[in-house]
């Protein structure tokens, strides 16, 4: 019998507290591999050696911060929007005029 196989049978007979303590761990093992994964990528994006990060140099004067600040500003913007018009409408009229 294969080592995974003797895994799978072993975690089969567990009772279901067991099962949930491992099932956690080897879903916190794949998170962590996968955003490890995902920062090594990042970092070999913006690294200073390479095509995409000496293009990323021409381009002048980009700031993380800078774009994070008007994103936050267009996603204020528009929040602001939608609760100012929520507000006017419970603060506004209650009649309702009914046409027959």
């Amino acid at each position: 019998m294969s080592f995974l196989k003797k895994i799978l049978k072993d975690l089969q007979g567990m009772d279901e507290g067991r099962k949930h303590y491992w099932i956690f761990g080897i879903v916190g093992v794949i998170m962590i591999g996968i955003v490890y994964i995902w920062l090594a990528y990042f970092s070999n994006l913006v690294s200073d050696g390479g095509g995409v990060a000496s293009v990323d140099k021409n381009i002048g004067d980009f700031s993380f911060f800078r774009s994070f600040k008007s994103g936050l500003a267009i996603v204020y913007g528009f929040f602001a929007d939608k609760i100012s018009g929520l507000i006017e409408t419970i603060g506004g009229s209650r009649e309702v005029i009914i046409q027959s």
